[in-house]
């Protein structure tokens, strides 16, 4: 056998009280239980331990605001307990910043992510090859990208909603930020139950990258790469590429971004491809 418990739904009471300045009172709600032990020889410990009993600090089903504060039970017979559960909680005016925790601004900070990536050109602009204009891969140099994190508490939070942002770039000037330049990183979301209402804690990262070199704020976050192949377009015609001697080459070479025609050795040209869909982050309400 188990402890049965019963909630009696008879003399309930509850108690709220304002405080002069109108602004901020308390409240007290008691709820009843009938308790049954498994046997006899328990005892008024056992019975609070009970399964189903509310434990300290637990919230009130229908009022979340409302905390455990006090707990008592009184045996009534050799297996049967009363017991007397008592919330409490503080009630505060909605309109002070101070009080209720959606009027709070947004808490900012800032950092930096540091990542190895890989490049095509040096310092100069010219292209990562060798001698005989044949492309050096693996070559990186260290990105080191500012890091915003916003802190903010909202009324709700919907994961199918927010999880739509990931792995997307501003669409739209974001916090002074140009198009382009902005991804989120991590989102991060708790519930809080406070005095005043329920609410979300929310913290949002966002990974800033600007144009470096012939790369523009717009492409930070594009796929670039070396606009090379083995296929030419020599006056109209598409062909295989040749070396001097007429003989098919063996590496890709560069291409131009306007003809498709073979460029000089130890001329670059590089192009961009949108990998990440855009959208407007001042939608989130963050800031």
């Amino acid at each position: 056998m188990s402890w049965s418990v019963i909630e009696s739904w008879e003399n309930q009471q509850a108690n709220s009280a304002l405080e002069p300045n109108g602004q901020k009172g308390s409240s007290d709600v008691s709820r009843y239980f009938t308790a049954v032990a498994p046997g006899v020889g328990y005892s008024t410990v056992a019975a609070l331990a009970a399964p189903g009993i509310p434990r300290p600090n637990d919230p009130h089903p229908f009022t979340p605001s409302l905390r455990v504060l006090t707990r008592s039970a009184q045996q009534t017979g050799p297996m049967y307990f009363t017991v007397t559960i008592g919330y409490q909680g503080q009630t505060a005016d909605p309109d002070d910043p101070a009080q209720n925790p959606l009027l709070i601004p947004p808490v900012i900070t800032f950092g930096a992510i540091t990542q190895e990536v890989e490049v095509d050109e040096d310092i100069n602009g010219d292209p990562i090859e060798t001698i005989n204009g044949e492309p050096i891969v693996g070559v990186t140099r260290p990105f080191t990208d500012l890091v915003i994190t916003v802190q903010r508490n909202l009324p709700s939070f919907n994961p199918a909603s927010i999880s739509t942002y990931m792995n997307k770039v501003n669409s739209a000037t974001w916090y002074g930020l140009p198009a382009g330049t902005v991804r989120i990183t991590d989102i991060q979301a708790q519930t809080v139950t406070s005095d005043v209402v329920p609410y979300w804690n929310v913290s949002v990262s966002f990974q800033v990258r600007r144009g470096q070199g012939p790369v523009t704020d717009a492409k930070a976050w594009c796929h670039r790469t070396a606009h090379q192949g083995y296929i030419i377009n020599a006056s109209g015609t598409k062909r295989i590429a040749t070396t001097d001697d007429n003989q098919t080459v063996q590496q890709p070479v560069m291409l131009s971004l306007t003809t498709g025609a073979q460029l000089p050795a130890g001329t670059g040209a590089f192009i961009e491809f949108e990998v990440l869909e855009s959208i407007d982050f001042n939608a989130l309400n963050l800031l």
